[in-house]
Order: C-alpha cells, then sequence, then structure tokens
C-alpha cells in the first residue's frame, strides 16, 4: 500500500512538472575526465569529481524533463515520446559510462599515491 501511494505521488509530482510539446529537455553535455588517473595531482582529482558530480546534477534534471514527457504520452507525438524514451535511456547509460571512468581514475589515483607514501 506503502508503494502505491509514493508512486501516486510521484506521478502526481512528475505530471506537474510544465513540458509543452515545443519545449524541449536538453541533454548535459558528458565532461571529459583526464585518462589517467595515477599522473593528477590532488586538486585535478578534485576537479574531476567536481565535473562529476555538476554532469549528475544536470543529468538527473535532464531525466526529470524527459519523465514530464514519458509519464503523459498524449501531451506529445508518438515520436516524441520514443525519442524521449531512448534519451532516457541514453542519459543512464551515459552516467553509468562516466561513473565507471571517474571510477578507474580514481582508483589509478589512490594506487599511485599509496605507492608514493610507502
Amino acid at each position: 500500500m506503502l508503494k502505491l501511494k509514493l508512486l501516486a505521488g510521484f506521478m502526481f509530482i512528475a505530471s506537474s512538472i510544465p513540458v509543452l510539446a515545443d519545449e524541449a529537455c536538453i541533454a548535459p553535455e558528458l565532461p571529459e575526465l583526464p585518462t589517467h588517473g595515477a599522473l593528477l595531482s590532488y586538486d585535478e582529482l578534485t576537479a574531476a569529481t567536481e565535473l562529476v558530480q555538476s554532469y549528475s546534477v544536470a543529468n538527473t534534471a535532464y531525466k526529470t524533463c524527459l519523465d514530464g514527457i514519458i509519464l503523459d504520452p498524449g501531451s506529445v507525438s508518438r515520436e516524441a515520446w520514443r525519442a524521449a524514451m531512448e534519451n532516457y535511456n541514453v542519459a543512464g547509460a551515459n552516467q553509468n559510462a562516466l561513473g565507471e571512468t571517474y571510477d578507474k581514475l580514481n582508483e589509478e589515483w589512490v594506487e599511485a599515491h599509496k605507492a608514493k607514501s610507502e
């Protein structure tokens, strides 16, 4: 019962987001991260972390915009609805790929700096 109430609440919130057929949800640009974590300074790693965090916030807002279209298919054309679904999936895949890239970068940084401190 609680799950049903939460779902109904989410649907109400999502349906209250103003999304017009001509209002576009704008995907955030994927940030470019350094390729070799072992070569980064602490400040460079911190800057990469901030890029990932900023992208995550923007990507969440983008997916929320797409939710407004997806949850109200009658408000847009079939093609626009399908595009919103595809874009939502791409946004999720981009978020996952960026997370994996950052995790690798961070692991390399930790390993390189752990070796220096020993």
